[in-house]
């Protein structure tokens, strides 16, 4: 791949489209697959242009339709890894590659969209100006919209001296872990407009290249995991629990307790700590100040059981077959002035039956409550999370 810039040749300036060539070809895309139109004129004239003097660019493959150019890159990239262009006309254009592009996306294939867009120009301001009835009906409202669900990225290009910055940081998204499509819009105003060489960077893939796929230290987690079984007293960090601004009001403590036998359970992250936030932020709400709320993980014969407990008031016996329907609250006066919406404990039910488990609640009168969320161990799940 020749990287040469420009300014090696002795003419003074090119266009845009000159530039997107070269950029194209600096990146590595070794193919367009092409249906051409009239927005795509000044890319046609320096590819005549690059020819003539000799200068490497990417090989044009003509296709008759878009989802034929779309799916070739498609297949191209399947088997090598490398995304290369597609080069498409307008709004119809990128209407008719969007099945390609939904298929690219949801097969985490890189591959560079771009598409003309409707000049902007109406009377000959500039170089590139609509000259025929179709560049007004050519400009739907939002043009991206038509393919933007599947991309990883999308621009319309503002200016020529920042097309191969643009191109660099498409093809590098496009390329990084999870790979998927890009799209990239440019109108004739800016692919004719005229740059100096030394004005329009070349970015090099050394510095802005895509990024490798990366994880924690698998030593480093072994280590940590055998002090966390060595521990005397180990302890659970939750994601959300601990950060409760109304505990530092309260001057509360958390106090959290792991064991270190708790089977592995297959759950959903986000929403066991949903859960399990819900249960502390309504333990610090009814729990009077100076007290302690404890989170605590152990194990059961069967899988595991977060507990949270605190040094409230306890619920009334006739309320604790409610407390987990919705919108349902304690009639307490004490509690009149507490916020809350009575969907915090409905949230808990649903997310310990999407995991196939159970929460239930112990509350001696003047006690305290204890809430215990049971989830199956990993083999033994008859939840419905997907």
């Amino acid at each position: 791949m020749d990287t040469r810039p420009a300014a090696k040749t002795n003419v003074a300036e090119f266009s845009t489209a000159y530039y997107l060539l070269e950029g194209l070809n600096e990146i590595g895309i070794d193919y367009l697959f092409c249906n051409l139109g009239t927005d795509h004129a000044p890319i046609i004239e320096e590819m005549a242009h690059r020819a003539k003097r000799g200068e490497p660019g990417p090989k044009v493959v003509r296709c008759p339709h878009e989802n034929t150019a779309a799916h070739m890159a498609a297949g191209y990239a399947l088997v090598t890894g490398r995304g290369q262009g597609v080069l498409v006309h307008v709004d119809v254009g990128t209407a008719n590659a969007a099945n390609g592009m939904h298929n690219m996306y949801r097969s985490r294939l890189p591959v560079l969209l771009m598409a003309g867009k409707a000049p902007y120009t109406t009377h000959g301001e500039l170089v590139g100006t609509r000259d025929t009835h179709v560049h007004f009906v050519q400009e739907p409202f939002d043009q991206g919209s038509l393919v933007r669900p599947y991309t990883k990225w999308e621009w319309t290009l503002p200016s020529g001296v920042v097309v191969k910055e643009a191109l660099r940081r498409a093809h590098s998204i496009m390329q990084s872990e999870p790979r998927g499509p890009v799209y990239l819009m440019m109108q004739r105003e800016t692919l004719t407009e005229h740059w100096e060489t030394d004005e329009v960077h070349r970015y090099g893939a050394e510095r802005y290249g895509p990024l490798a796929g990366a994880g924690a230290d698998p030593a480093l987690i072994a280590a940590l995991a055998a002090r966390l079984l060595t521990a005397e007293n180990p302890i659970l960090i939750t994601g959300y629990g601990g950060t409760d601004p109304l505990a530092g009001q309260k001057n509360m403590r958390l106090v959290r307790k792991l064991d270190a036998a708790a089977p592995p359970v297959l759950a959903d992250p986000d929403l066991l700590a949903r859960a399990v936030s819900n249960l502390v932020s309504n333990a610090i709400k009814y729990s009077p100040a100076g007290t302690d709320v404890t989170v605590s993980v152990r194990a059961e014969s069967n899988g595991v059981c977060v507990e949270v407990a605190d040094q409230g008031p306890g619920i009334p016996a006739g309320d604790l077959d409610r407390i987990f329907e919705k919108f349902y609250r304690v009639p307490r006066a004490a509690d009149a002035d507490t916020p809350g919406t009575g969907l915090g404990l409905a949230l808990v039910r649903e997310v310990a039956e999407l995991h196939g488990g159970t929460v239930t609640v112990a509350s001696p009168a003047g006690a305290g409550s204890v809430f215990s969320l049971h989830i199956p161990r990993m083999e033994e799940s008859h939840g419905t999370l997907g």
